[in-house]
Order: structure tokens, then C-alpha cells, then sequence
């Protein structure tokens, strides 16, 4: 990640302070290895986890868990479409997935 998108990464999480980040803008900073350890650690069990315990972690995380099978069921496409339209890191998804 170069200084500019570091930069705009500290932006978003600045302006969504009062707003909490979405579990979709979450997700995508999990997959580029920038969310922090609770994010991380969340988003390793859902991938590991078996239906039932997923249903579970569904009620408390449903954004969260979402997001997860929208990336790994339907594609990053299906990701970008719930992501904030101005997370930083969108950009790079569209541009690493061929997304235009």
C-alpha cells in the first residue's frame, strides 16, 4: 500500500468514527491484511467455521458474515457493491479484480 492510500485508509476510519465501519468495509480491509486484531481474529473464525457455529456468529456479526459469503460464494464483485463507496481500498479491489 503506497503513503497516498495509507493516508486514505486514515481518512475513512476518521470520518466513519462516529459512523462504524461496515462488516463489508471491514472484510475488504481483512482481505488487504489491514484490520486490527479482533477484526482479524473474527474474520479467521468465520472462515473456519461449520454451519452451525457460522449461524451463530451470524447473529451477533450479520454484516460480517455476509460479507464472507459474498467474497467467497459470489465473488469480489459482490463485495464491492456493499462496500462504502469511498473506502480507499475500493479502488484497489476494482483495479486488482479487474472490477472496472
Amino acid at each position: 500500500m503506497d503513503a497516498v492510500e495509507q493516508l486514505g485508509l486514515a481518512d475513512v476510519r476518521l470520518q466513519q468514527a462516529e459512523n462504524v465501519m461496515s462488516g463489508y468495509d471491514l472484510f475488504l480491509e481483512f482481505q488487504y491484511n489491514q484490520s486490527g486484531g479482533f477484526f482479524s481474529t473474527l474474520f479467521m473464525a468465520i472462515q473456519l467455521a461449520d454451519f452451525e457455529n457460522l449461524a451463530r456468529l451470524e447473529k451477533g456479526f450479520p454484516e460480517e458474515v455476509d460479507a464472507f459469503r459474498r467474497w467467497s460464494h459470489e465473488g469480489p464483485a459482490a463485495l464491492a457493491e456493499k462496500v462504502t463507496p469511498d473506502h480507499p481500498l475500493l479502488e484497489r479491489l476494482r483495479r486488482d479484480e479487474n472490477l472496472e
